[in-house]
């Protein structure tokens, strides 16, 4: 078992390997993503994830969501949440294939649900991360303790997020400033150098497993799939 930081326990693994964050990272500079939205350098940028899924059909950002002066990058799949308007001051809809990580690393504060794409890329980018709770997810209690360790997550309670009222949770995780996330965030190359051992090792035994001395598959006895669709391709 290769596992990650924030892991939920699997007792069930007698053999494992802590590897690094496997995590995107910013392609952009801060600045330049700025200047691309139109954003100041000197204004404070909280990006709002939600991953295009509204909290409710009557739900909508207002304009007094936001402290004074900030300035919210709204990444929703492209749609405002809802259907509904953006307030036409101070919010930016990104596009639709907008790069997560440049928003990130552009920004002071992330807002949204814990799950290890967002703890993964605010940790990485030092950013501290606004949370409301998500229901019936098992994951959550384990990123959410690697996010406190390092000083980056304010949970907001779910009638202030609903409600509008964000401006205490957004200015306090400003106040967490600067965040240090002192862990290696290699650990994509670190799983490709020990999967590619492991491959190598197999070989090396004529496709048996050293470790319980039975025989495995081989690659080549497969059946070759069907189509393209079968596969899934992943960002760099």
């Amino acid at each position: 078992l290769l596992r990650l930081p924030g892991h939920v326990p699997m007792p069930a693994f007698r053999d494992v390997i802590d590897v690094p964050l496997v995590v995107r990272k910013a392609r952009r500079s801060r600045d330049q993503v700025r200047q691309d939205l139109g954003i100041p350098l000197q204004s404070h940028v909280v990006v709002f994830i939600y991953g295009g899924q509204p909290p409710g059909g009557d739900w909508r950002l207002e304009e007094d969501c936001l402290p004074e002066g900030w300035i919210c990058i709204v990444c929703s799949a492209g749609k405002p949440p809802g259907d509904k308007p953006l307030p036409s001051r101070n919010f930016i809809l990104a596009e639709e294939d907008a790069y997560t990580p440049d928003l990130i690393a552009a920004s002071d504060v992330c807002l949204g649900k814990i799950g290890y794409g967002t703890t993964s890329e605010c940790l990485a980018h030092s950013i501290p991360l606004v949370f409301t709770r998500r229901d019936f997810f098992n994951e959550e209690p384990f990123l959410r303790k690697l996010l406190e360790v390092h000083g980056a997550a304010v949970e907001i309670r779910r009638r202030d997020f609903l409600g509008g009222n964000w401006t205490p949770y957004l200015e306090r995780a400003l106040s967490l400033l600067p965040i240090r996330y002192d862990q290696p965030t290699d650990g994509a190359q670190v799983v490709a150098r020990l999967l590619g051992e492991a491959v190598e090792e197999w070989r090396r035994n004529g496709g048996r497993d050293t470790t319980t001395g039975t025989t495995t598959i081989s690659p080549s006895s497969l059946s070759p799939p069907r189509g393209e669709g079968e596969f899934h391709h992943l960002d760099g």
